[in-house]
């Protein structure tokens, strides 16, 4: 599937995990995407397609920055595109999965009045339409945003 046919919109819903939380069960700022690049390479055996963004959530007491990215095999001819599975960011606690038109993210923190240890993990999932630069080219499609920001949408503990 061509990037150029996934739409002007991106979803995305993030997982983070971080320090223990004492006094809150929200997530109350944005999370925030900067440099977010995804490449469609066109068939053919040296074409590398791949998706990567910088990710940050500067809620208080959580403040999780890392590095997100996706590439795939050489000549694969396939799309970064996949709506079934959450990929691991550099800090693995943060995933992403790519569904073309959305971005899915998804985070987690530790919150002790949730519950007792082992059942004090809060699931918390983001999502934002923001409209994506696109450009095909003989080589592939690509598409950008210099900055998504995320807003928390569901909290599950």
């Amino acid at each position: 599937m061509r990037l150029a046919a996934l739409a002007s919109s991106t979803l995305f819903t993030l997982a983070t995990a971080a320090p223990v939380l004492e006094k809150r069960f929200v997530e109350e700022t944005p999370w925030h995407l900067t440099k977010f690049f995804a490449f469609t390479a066109a068939p053919g055996p040296d074409g590398v397609s791949a998706i990567s963004f910088h990710f940050c959530d500067t809620n208080a007491g959580i403040e999780v920055e890392t590095e997100c990215s996706r590439t795939l095999p050489p000549g694969s001819g396939r799309s970064p595109v996949d709506p079934d599975t959450y990929y691991p960011c550099k800090n693995a606690t943060v995933r992403f999965q790519f569904k073309g038109c959305r971005e899915e993210l998804q985070g987690f923190f530790q919150a002790r009045r949730v519950g007792p240890p082992g059942l004090d993990v809060v699931t918390a999932f983001g999502s934002a339409n923001t409209t994506l630069q696109i450009v095909e080219s003989d080589a592939g499609t690509k598409a950008w945003s210099k900055s998504i920001d995320v807003p928390i949408t569901a909290l599950i503990a």
